[in-house]
This record gives structure tokens, sequence and C-alpha cells, in this order.
């Protein structure tokens, strides 16, 4: 499933990858985010096999992940952003890990593009005191070579157990974009389930090119959205140890981003995380009751 805004130039040699290797029995869906350009028209026309969802009003990354999820009708599914490229056996390595009933997500080995020696995401890492990283970005391929559990997986490329996901409420609509992949994946660990990197499922990255790439956009949102992962998911005995860690955390990340000229848009999602304050604390209820499912069983 492939969310679009704009940007055949990547979609469509997203496309060329995905129809050259995908499994006979899969389905292909992108969900067209109110585009400007002709997506729906271009993807019937050069890709017959695949379905389009066209949405008529933008929701963003994440509303147009849900609808995707919605729409789709197989047991898993996999997020591709239109700007990667697969390489061949690329669902096949990681559906195989679904077999063992405690995976909820698998993470592929993520390289970046151009430099296709260098990791873009091997999974999601997530500290305690509130920071979420890409695990190996800029690492050399060869240091991940063996599956192991993450935290998360990328958004860019990620694949899901579909009746979990919906389960524990998909993305987070709210989020628009950005730290929704360490949103999901907190939420996924609340309910017993863990995530894996398979490295012999293979994706390639061009990074930040199938959303735009307005930077002061960017750093706004992933402020604001820190803050709503950080308040929302951690259990109460965690989030209690962790509050000073991350107060101090916020107090060193203003001189940083005070000295880089990212001041204004950086306090700007913070002012936007306090004045969702109310949404955290109702969504956060919700969230912590995921704790409550039954556990999958082996």
């Amino acid at each position: 499933m492939i969310p679009v805004h704009d940007g055949w130039r990547w979609l469509e040699p997203c496309l060329e990858s995905v129809e050259r290797h995908r499994p006979a029995d899969s389905e292909v869906i992108v969900v067209d985010d109110a585009s400007t350009e002709p997506i729906e028209r271009l993807v019937r026309r050069r890709f017959p096999r695949v379905r389009v969802l066209r949405l008529e009003q933008n929701v963003g990354f994440c509303g147009a992940v849900n609808r995707g999820i919605e729409s789709a009708s197989g047991e898993f599914v996999e997020l591709l952003n239109s700007d990667t490229l697969v390489s061949a056996q690329w669902t096949e390595e990681a559906l195989a890990n679904f077999a063992d009933p405690s995976v909820g997500a698998v993470a592929p080995r993520v390289s970046r593009l151009p430099l296709r020696g260098r990791i873009d995401s091997a999974g999601d890492l997530f500290w305690g005191f509130g920071v979420a990283k890409k695990r190996g970005e800029g690492d050399a391929n060869e240091l991940y070579q063996r599956r192991e559990e993450v935290f998360s997986a990328s958004g860019c490329a990620a694949f899901y157990r579909r009746d979990v996901l919906r389960r524990i409420g998909g993305f987070p609509s709210h989020f628009g974009a950005y730290l929704d992949d360490i949103d999901v994946g907190h939420r996924l660990r609340l309910a017993g389930y863990r995530c894996l990197f398979e490295p012999e499922s293979h994706v390639y990255h061009w990074v930040s090119l199938s959303y735009g790439r307005n930077r002061r956009r960017v750093l706004r949102q992933t402020s604001r959205n820190s803050e709503h992962v950080f308040w929302t998911n951690l259990p109460r005995k965690e989030l209690l140890a962790r509050c000073a860690p991350h107060l101090a955390f916020l107090v060193i990340q203003l001189a940083y981003k005070s000295v880089r000229g990212e001041l204004g848009p950086w306090l700007a999602g913070k002012c936007e995380a306090m004045r969702d304050l109310p949404t955290i604390v109702r969504r956060r209820q919700k969230v912590q009751q995921l704790r409550m499912l039954a556990p999958p069983s082996a």
C-alpha cells in the first residue's frame, strides 16, 4: 500500500519495481491523497493491475495510510513510501516472520539511494527520555545482517498484521506525518506484539521525497509529534521515571536548535503540543488500555 501526494516522477519507478517483484497473490493499492497531478489516470494507464484509491480531500500521510488499511483485503499489509524501490523476494522474506504469532510488525533493511551501500533504516530506536532515531542510519549495510527484535519499523517500508493495526487504532491521523511509526510501535508493544528486523527483505529509499521536503514544516511536526509520542504511550511508572530526563533533554534541545537557527519551528511544535494537551490526555487513556488485550499465543 503506497500513499502518495503528487510525485509521479518517484511513484512510477517505485511501482515498476513492485510489479516486477510482487507475489502473484498480492494486491497493490496506491492511495492518491488529493494529488494535483493526474496520479489516478497515470497509474491506471501504466499499471492496470494496481488499484487506486482516490481521496478528494488531502488528509495527510497518516490519514491516507489508514484509508489504505481499511481498503486492503489481505491478512498482512506493507506500507511503502512512493520514493522507494524494492528487491526480489522482499515480501516473501518479511512475511515468513509472521509464522510467529507474537510478531506484529517486520522491518525490512532499508538502504539509502543513491548510496546503496549505506543504511537508511534497520528498524527504529526509542530511548526512554523521549528520543527516536532510525537504527543504523548512515552505517554500512554489512553491519546489519542478523534477524533481531527492534523497537519498530520505519514508516517508509514496514509490514504489519492488518487486524492488529486496526485493533490498536491504526496510524495517528492527527500527526500528519513524522514519528507516526514510533507511535504505532509503542502501541504494538503495549498490546503484546514484537517487531522483527529482517535483513533479507531489502528496500531502497530516496528519503523525504514522497511527501515533500519543507524543512521548517518537518521540524515543527517532528517537534510536536515527539511530545505526543512521549506523553501518550509510556506506561505510568515509566512516564514518572522519565519525566525529569525528558525535560532536561528539552533544555538541551532548545540550546541546540538556537545555535542551528531552528528555534522557531521547534518552539512552534512544542506550543502546538501544549495546545493539544486535552487530546493527549484523552488518547493516553485509550492507548494505555491496550495492555488489557489478550497477548498473542505461541
